[in-house]
This record gives structure tokens, sequence and C-alpha cells, in this order.
């Protein structure tokens, strides 16, 4: 006899089982303590101490004069929006709430169609020059200090036409900060501390992990941080499911060359402060309740508080 044919009940069974003996993604990723060779990831930041005016005083010795850059969607905006907050001297998630969504859109530019464009703009279209935004930090870290927050979608080896180690290593050029028409500051420094993030073209990861290990060669003192992409929850618990089994995964291949051998790369993991967290959520992707715990326990382990 010839060997039994599968049906299509019995390749569900299969991959059914397969699945229970190797577990989905989200699964995985919950029980790994480790990403490779990505610096360990602080765990469920909202089980740390209140935060106090010590630690704001820590923080700001921390980043002294140092130029920190976060990079990503609109959730990273807010992410740079509650860093300047908690430098400011804000110690509670309660004191963010008049840090609003349309306030920053109006300030630094919204996401998807618009791609970092300010809401002014009669109709969605990329914005011009750095689409980026800075914030007034050099009264309370100092006069070479810095805070920028850039839009970045895609996992690419350039950046604004530029290499991304040379732009790590020279800073934004003089003539795309004059493009972004006078929306950012003259002078940026070039990074000290990087928090990145992008989604699309994750085929481009291996090249972004070449390019990142030459920035952290040519500049030893430059942290680069790896923040994992967040996860959704949609109203529908089978769509949220699917959507975030995906997100593991696009987070997974990326880590993949990020986190191999010792690139000194520092893992923010933004999926696993965020699974299973739609209480905190304001809508299906942003999650501003969450985000004061997650800004502050990248700031205990960058300061080692």
């Amino acid at each position: 006899m010839g060997a039994r044919q599968s049906t299509p009940q019995s390749q569900v069974r299969q991959s059914t089982a397969q699945a229970k003996v190797f577990g989905t993604c989200v699964s995985r990723r919950q029980r790994q303590k480790t990403m490779g060779g990505c610096t360990v990831s602080p765990q469920q930041p909202w089980r740390q101490p209140q935060w106090t005016q010590k630690d704001t005083a820590a923080a700001i010795r921390c980043l002294s004069n140092r130029s920190v850059w976060v990079l990503g969607n609109s959730v990273a905006r807010h992410w740079a929006f509650a860093l300047a907050a908690i430098l400011d001297g804000v110690r509670h998630p309660k004191q963010m709430s008049s840090t609003s969504r349309e306030m920053e859109k109006e300030r630094c530019g919204r996401g998807g169609a618009w791609g970092g464009q300010r809401p002014n703009s009669s109709a969605p279209q990329a914005c011009q020059g750095a689409c980026a935004c800075d914030f007034d930090v050099r009264s309370r870290l100092g006069p070479h200090a810095a805070l920028l927050f850039k839009w970045n979608f895609a996992l690419d080896d350039t950046m604004l036409g530029i290499g991304f180690a040379d732009l790590m290593t020279s800073g934004i050029p003089e003539s795309l900060l004059r493009e972004s028409g006078g929306e950012l500051s003259p002078g940026i420094s070039p990074p000290d501390i990087l928090i990145y993030n992008a989604f699309q073209q994750s085929q481009r990861a291996p090249a972004l992990a070449a390019q990142v290990t030459r920035a952290l060669k040519a500049r030893p003192g430059f942290h680069f941080y790896w923040r994992a992409t967040t996860a959704m929850c949609d109203s529908d618990k089978a769509v949220r499911a699917d959507h975030n089994e995906g997100i593991c995964k696009l987070n997974e291949r990326i880590e993949r060359y990020l986190c191999h051998g010792r690139r000194r790369v520092r893992l923010l993991d933004g999926f696993g402060w965020t699974i299973h967290r739609c209480d905190g959520y304001d809508d299906r992707m942003h999650h501003s309740r969450l985000a004061f715990d997650h800004v502050t326990a990248f700031l205990r382990q960058e300061c080692r508080m």
C-alpha cells in the first residue's frame, strides 16, 4: 500500500501538535531570558520602585552633555516627550496628562501616510529635510546636550541619503537642518545614545546590523538601543493575537542580526513590556500611560541606577 495522504484536517492536527511542542513566537519570547548577544532588557517596568526627585537628579547627571536621539514612529515620538518631561521633573505617569497627542503632532509631525509632516499641511505627503524635532534640554543637561526625535519607519543602512554609521558619527548635515524649516536647533551633536525602532523592510536587517557594528567600533562610547516594536491591542482578540504573532516574528528576525555575536547592542523589549497590557492603552497602538515606566526603565539601565 502507498503512503497515506494527509487531509486538511490531519494537517491542522499536525500543525496544532507542533504548536504545542514548539509554542508560538509570543510564548517563546516570554520564556526567553536573553536575546543572543544583546544586553538583557529590563523586565516588567511597571514593578520598578517609584521614581523620585533623587532619581531625576541622577538621570540629569548621567545624561549631562550627552546627545540622545529617539528614532521610530508615533510611539517613539511619545517616548521623546516622556523623556523630556521626566528630565523636567515629572515623577509620576499622571503628571503626563497635559502632553496630548495632538500637541505632539503639531510640534513633531504625524505618522502613517503623513510620514512625519505636520498636520497644518493640506494633504498627506513626505516631510522635508530631516523629518525631526528637538527639545530644549541644554539648560538642564549642559550646552552640548541634545534630545532629538526623528521619524523612522524602515530598517536601512542609509538614512537621509547617507550611511547610517556616518550619520551616527557626523550628525545631521547642515543642509538638511536648513530644509527642516527652522524646526531643529543648529549644531545638534551626533547621538551618544540612540534608541532605535523600525518595522518596515526587515530584510534590510543584515545591512543595518553591519552599519551598527561600524558605528560602535568608530565610537566606543556610543550606545545603540534596539527598542522592539510594541504589541497591538485590537478589540477583536483573534485579530490581536494574529497581529502580535506577526510583530513578534518581525522582532525576532531583526534581533537575529542585531543581537548576533558581540555587537554591544542594548535591548529594550517594547514587545514584552506591552503584550497583555491592553488596560494601559489609549487605542489599539498607543500607550501613553505605560510610557513613563518604559522610559524610566531605560534610564535605570543606561545610568545604572
